[in-house]
This record gives structure tokens, sequence and C-alpha cells, in this order.
């Protein structure tokens, strides 16, 4: 918009170097009503980042593929994944090397048993007000790992991440995302033979 406007400028001086001081000013009121107008849309822009923002945030909430944690709040968020339902709640945070160990919590309640999952964790600064959506989710840091235990059933799972490099203010906004690829039942009781 920028680039537009200073062409838009040039093509504009160059037709000016030949107006008389009516025409001048008129040029300028005209100039100062696109400047206004610029503004306006400036505005506007950053209130459609603001609601595509809200709008992950629901969208998040709402599919639940991923939980989104205030590290000051308690509470639980309910994950859906392609092979079933989990709990997650955010456990302690505590400063470790260059960053931060950070528990999570991941019930299963299902009666299935599961292992080799993918995990995504996004963490960093919590978004301001008046930040530019994109500037802010492009400044978030990520942690794509794998959880090396099988998530018993029925239980919550104690699983630890080490967020670094971190500080503190880098962890007011922390969301996870979990993918499981093996699912381990247990055989049919009612089926063997004794």
């Amino acid at each position: 918009m920028v680039v537009l406007r200073a062409i838009f400028l040039v093509i504009l001086s160059s037709l000016i170097l030949g107006c008389n001081n009516n025409k001048m000013s008129d040029f300028k009121s005209r100039l100062n009503i696109i400047d206004d107008k610029i503004q306006v849309m400036k505005n506007q822009i950053k209130s459609i980042e603001q609601m595509q923002f809200n709008l992950f945030v629901q969208n998040a909430n709402i599919t639940n593929s991923t939980a989104v944690f205030d590290p000051t709040a308690k509470g639980f968020e309910r994950i859906y994944t392609e092979n079933g339902i989990f709990i997650i709640a955010l456990g302690n945070i505590v400063e470790y090397a260059n960053g931060y160990k950070v528990l999570f919590l991941i019930g299963n309640p299902n009666a299935a048993k599961y292992s080799n999952t993918d995990v995504t964790i996004f963490y960093g600064k919590a978004r301001a007000a008046d930040e530019d959506y994109s500037d802010w989710k492009n400044s978030l840091k990520t942690l794509k790992t794998n959880i090396n235990k099988v998530l018993l059933s029925g239980v919550w799972n104690n699983v630890d991440f080490i967020l670094s490099p971190a500080n503190k203010d880098d962890l007011s906004y922390i969301s996870i995302s979990i993918n499981p690829h093996s699912i381990q039942l247990t055989s049919d009781y009612r089926n063997e033979s004794s």
C-alpha cells in the first residue's frame, strides 16, 4: 500500500509542476482526503486482524484440536484428535537452563492406550490488542516433538517439555496439539480359552 501511494505521489507531483496556486490548494486538500482514507483503511485492517485472531481462538475452542492456555489461569481443555479425545491441563512451570520445563497433564479418558504421539507447542508473548496479528503469530516460538511414553487410559499422564530459549514473558501464551499414531487395546477376555 505504501508503494502504491509513493507511485501515486510521484505521478501527481509531476503533474503539479505546471499547476497554479488554486490547483495546488485543491490538490493538497484532495491529498489530505486520501491520507484520511488511508488511515481509515489502516484502522479497518487492524480491526479485521483482531477479528481474525478472535476467530482463531474461537475455532481452537470449538474444534478443540488445540488447547490454548494462559499460565495464570487454571483449568483444562479438551482436544479432539483423529484417534480419540484427550483432556489437557497445564501443570507446573519451572525455570530450566535457558528456558522453562513445562508440565502438561494429558488425561486419556478412552479405553485405549496411545503411543508414538506427536506434539506441537506454540509459545510466546500474549498478543497485545493493537498488535498486528501476523506479526504476533510469526513471533511465536515452536516446539515439535514426540512423547516417548504410553498415554495410559483413565489417568492423567504427566509429560514434561522443555521450552527453550524462553524467558518469563515468552510463556504468557501457550498452545498445544497432540496426534497419537499408535493405539493399543486389550484383548477381549471373553474370547480367551481357559
